[in-house]
């Protein structure tokens, strides 16, 4: 940061400048006075030379006489000579006429440019300069020309006409080319004082320089008249002419575009291209003209002038070194007008048959739409009804299989609770466990066929499913799979087991597919369906799934057949795997598409209905049910087998079981525990009791008996609305038959703590 000065700093800086100052005045003033003194005796020639009279002394006698004082005697003729002779050279050359006037106006000195106009300078000396003056402009040359006043006050730029030496009047407009004719003047003049400062009695006379401006003011006259008559030719176009330079601004209009608007040519004139709305068509058109690089166009635009759309014509071309353009434009909205009800009348001429030709069109159309949607549906019966039938079977023998499961599986894996590990007996129990466990998996892909195999539905993520089911389908294969999954992918309510079976049974097809390896490509996005999608969906927010492989391929004949039960063209294939995914997307109210091109490869897509966000309920408060040591567990189940094994089970865990057969002895046993203050603690309910109350209705009337028991539901067939939500009929906990006796262990446990 600079530092301030100091005040004594500051005022010796102050009378430097101050002394410096007053050196050059005195310089100034020196030589003002020098140039005064030379005035006064070049004016004292002058008034010498006018007293004597001597009209025939020369202008080079003159300067002789004024110059001889100054030079030595000795070099006065060399220097005299060479003098003159310059001075005339520039005075007479100059294409100005220059003059200088007495104090009564007459000239006194007058250059040779004044013979161009038919006077002699010597003829002229003596006369008054008004004599040459024409007569309309002595008025206005009267003080001006013979001019007093000095500095900024001094004449200039005066416009006068004078006469030639024939006498011939100049009129005041223009009524010929010839130039000769008109002679026109601009003159600039001043007083002469005998004194430095002027006072009246020491004026002189006056000097001054008049320059010919005909040719300007001919030149002028006849481009104003030109351009009056292009002004008349253009005001009388039938459409819109504009002049805009480069800038974008208007340098003038027609009258026709003015009035188009309402306004005056003159209301256009310097302002930018736009500044009235409705034309944005005409302004990106005369950007784009005047950015590039062509010398003319045509175009077609639109100008909306109130109270309607305007059609033109517009043709521009460059000038002035593409610094501007002009634009013509013809109104061409009543050809438009024309064209439009031509066509129409047209039409109108065709409608009958145009019409009838639609209506064919139409109904053609729409009876191969209709064939194609009943062939469709009959396809979908048809696959309906298979694994309807397939389902009334699977569903029955699913049921019983479960229950003969469950007392298989429970006492199994009570027998290796038991047994040591090092025991021979571990392992052949250990086996036949798997074996059991296999044999469910069997019994849930024949349940996903039957009513009863409908999906256990619950928000969640698909993205981290996608991934986790691919890559365990991939271990241990020569494919590699990758992935296209966005983060912000949404969510959908689906049960995970069945769309991981899906996701695992799509993905060994393709590694299936590819028998010497690859890649398989699979990508997840957010997208919406719409009314009129041909996959028979409801319009919403979907998840689309695609699984492209580069295998095989499958051929066009058998893509309607792959989602029937049992087809199959692989050796040793079920004919299950395609029937079971598209069971489950059915069930999940999505759907499943095959695309595939022999030897390119197969697409499997899936559409997944997207969960909607749902706000968080406030959590109630739930009485806490403290068991006490030893919990009593009341068991109804209609199997004899299932009862008994489930009552090993308990009472091996340490828990006091009560088993019944049926929902009404259930009731029953709960009361009577109530009456007698020993209240069970947990309530387990197969789903289905034939000919008897089945678990969803004792679970209800329990609920209104005790609403804070925990109830669990047990079943080898579930029912599609108590699998898909549970707790919405009062069940807390669910456990599908079969099940070991650690899956027992923890749902009771996690219950009653």
């Amino acid at each position: 940061m600079k530092s301030e000065k100091s005040p004594k700093r500051r005022s010796s800086d102050s009378r430097k400048k101050k002394a410096e100052l007053l050196d050059e005045l005195r310089v100034l003033r020196k030589q003002r006075t020098e140039l005064a003194d030379e005035n006064r005796k070049l004016n004292q020639v002058i008034k010498e030379r006018e007293a004597d009279g001597k009209a025939d002394a020369s202008d080079s006698d003159q300067v002789e006489k004024y110059f001889g004082q100054f030079i030595d005697p000795k070099d006065a003729q060399t220097f005299r000579k060479h003098s003159l002779k310059i001075l005339n050279s520039v005075v007479n050359s100059m294409p100005d006429i220059v003059y200088r006037l007495n104090q009564n106006g007459e000239i006194v000195f007058i250059n040779e440019t004044i013979r161009n106009y038919g006077y002699e300078p010597d003829e002229l000396l003596g006369k008054n300069i008004f004599d040459i003056v024409h007569p309309d402009d002595i008025e206005k040359a009267r003080y001006r020309i013979n001019e007093r006043r000095t500095g900024r006050r001094k004449t200039q730029m005066l416009e006068l006409r004078l006469i030639r030496k024939d006498r011939t009047p100049v009129p005041f407009e223009i009524r010929t080319k010839g130039i000769q004719d008109l002679p026109i003047f601009l003159i600039s003049a001043e007083g002469l004082y005998s004194t430095e400062f002027p006072r009246a009695e020491t004026f002189i006379g006056t000097q001054g320089v008049a320059r010919d401006i005909t040719e300007f003011k001919l030149t002028t006259a006849e481009l104003a008249l030109a351009m009056e008559r292009l002004r008349a030719v253009l005001d009388a176009v039938p459409g819109y002419v504009s002049w805009v330079s480069s800038d974008l601004t208007y340098i003038g209009v027609n009258k026709q575009l003015a009035a188009e608007f309402g306004k005056t040519p003159e209301d256009f004139e310097g302002q930018k291209v736009g500044f009235l709305r409705g034309g944005e068509d005409f302004i990106n058109f005369t950007q784009d003209f005047l950015r590039t690089g062509n010398a003319h166009e045509v175009r077609e635009v639109k100008i909306k002038v109130q109270p309607k759309m305007k059609f033109y014509i517009v043709a521009a071309r460059k000038y002035l070194g593409n610094q501007a353009a002009v634009f013509v434009g013809i109104d061409i909205s009543d050809r438009i007008a024309a064209e439009k009800a031509l066509e129409k009348y047209q039409m109108n001429l065709e409608e009958q048959i145009a019409e009838r030709t639609q209506e064919l069109a139409i109904a053609n159309k729409m009876l191969k739409a209709e064939i194609a949607e009943r062939k469709k549906r009959e396809e979908e019966l048809l696959r309906a009804s298979r694994l309807e039938s397939i389902g009334l079977l699977a569903g029955g023998i699913a049921h019983d299989f479960n229950n003969i499961l469950t007392a298989i599986l429970g006492n199994i894996s009570i027998a290796k609770r038991k047994t040591a590990s090092r025991d021979p007996i571990f392992n052949p129990l250990d086996v036949a466990e798997k074996a059991t466990a296999r044999a469910q998996e069997l019994a849930n892909q024949l349940l996903t066929f039957a009513n009863g195999g409908a999906p256990v539905k619950k928000t969640a993520s698909i993205g981290d499913l996608i991934k986790h089911s691919a890559m365990f389908a991939l271990r241990g294969s020569n494919v590699s799979c990758q992935f296209d999954i966005p983060d912000e992918l949404w969510k959908a309510d689906i049960d995970v087991n069945q769309v991981n079976q899906v996701l695992n049974n799509l993905v060994i097809n393709s590694v299936q597919a590819m028998p010497d390896g690859g890649q398989i490509e699979i990508s997840a996005e957010n997208c919406h369906v719409n009314t009129r999608n041909t996959l028979g969906l409801p319009s919403g927010r979907y998840l689309k799934i695609c699984i492209l492989d580069h295998g095989s391929g499958i051929p066009k004949d058998h893509l309607s057949k792959v989602f029937d039960p049992y087809f199959t063209t692989k050796v040793g294939g079920s004919g299950l795997g395609l029937a079971m995914v598209y069971s489950i997307m059915k069930k999940h109210k999505g759907r499943v598409t095959l695309d595939s091109d022999i030897g390119e490869g197969t697409t499997a897509t899936l559409f997944f209905p997207a969960a909607e966000p749902v706000k968080k309920k406030p959590k109630h408060k739930k009485t806490t049910r403290i068991p006490e040591s030893k919990s009593r567990i009341l068991v109804m189940d209609d199997e004899i087998l299932v009862r008994t094994t489930l009552d090993y089970m308990l009472r091996d865990l340490g828990y006091d079981v009560t088993t019944v057969v049926n929902g009404m002895e259930t009731i029953e046993k709960y009361q009577s525990a109530i009456s007698e203050n020993q209240p069970y603690d947990l309530v387990i309910l197969d789903l289905t009791i034939p000919g008897g109350l089945g678990g969803v209705e004792t679970a209800r009337r329990l609920l209104e008996i005790d609403p804070d028991v925990p109830i669990v539901l047990s079943s080898g067939y579930s029912d599609e609305p108590v699998m898909a939500d549970y707790k919405r009929y009062g069940f807390s906990g669910y456990i599908p038959k079969p099940y070991k006796i650690n899956v027992l262990e923890k749902i009771v446990g996690d219950l009653l703590k």
